[in-house]
């Protein structure tokens, strides 16, 4: 299911609302990012459902450039896509600032996401930059996760912060 559009007499398109009565039962996530390097940004998703946590791998922050940077904080609407360089289903943000077709794919270390999230199941903190372990088993649990869900929230934001 594609993002539902609604319009407000004189106003231009906008998504549709992330609060009210459609949202009550919406999925959440939230990804906790604690290191911020030029070489990578590594942060944390519980899965409440599975009741363990999946850690991520992203580019740097460069300014949220494309194919370089990793996407700023926010909160983020989550639906259905599809990794075509790996013939896969995945999720895929939707409405991220200057940036589009930014997936959550399988992948270990931060060169091998062009802006995109990785999934794993741990890191590995004896190479640098860190290398993730593995993302097959990682994003496998979070497509069950969100798995009745077309349309799901992801916040994301620093380790301590209130998302």
């Amino acid at each position: 299911m594609a993002l539902e559009k609604y319009r407000e007499p004189g106003l231009e398109e906008k998504s549709q609302p992330t609060t009210g009565p459609l949202m009550q039962n919406r999925v959440e996530l939230e990804l906790h990012r604690f290191a911020y390097t030029p070489e990578g940004t590594y942060g944390t998703i519980f899965l409440p459902l599975h009741g363990r946590t999946i850690f991520t791998v992203e580019r740097g922050w460069y300014d949220n450039k494309i194919f370089v940077s990793c996407i700023p904080d926010g909160v983020y609407e989550i639906v259905p896509g599809y990794f075509n360089r790996g013939g896969y289903p995945v999720p895929e943000f939707s409405l991220v600032p200057n940036r589009t077709r930014i997936k959550i794919h399988k992948a270990n270390y931060p060169h091998q996401v062009q802006g995109c999230i990785a999934p794993n199941i741990w890191f590995d903190q004896t190479v640098w930059p860190w290398r993730g372990v593995n993302s097959r088993e990682a994003l496998a649990l979070l497509m069950e996760e969100v798995a009745d869900e077309s349309l799901w929230t992801l916040k994301i934001g620093p380790r301590g912060a209130r998302l």
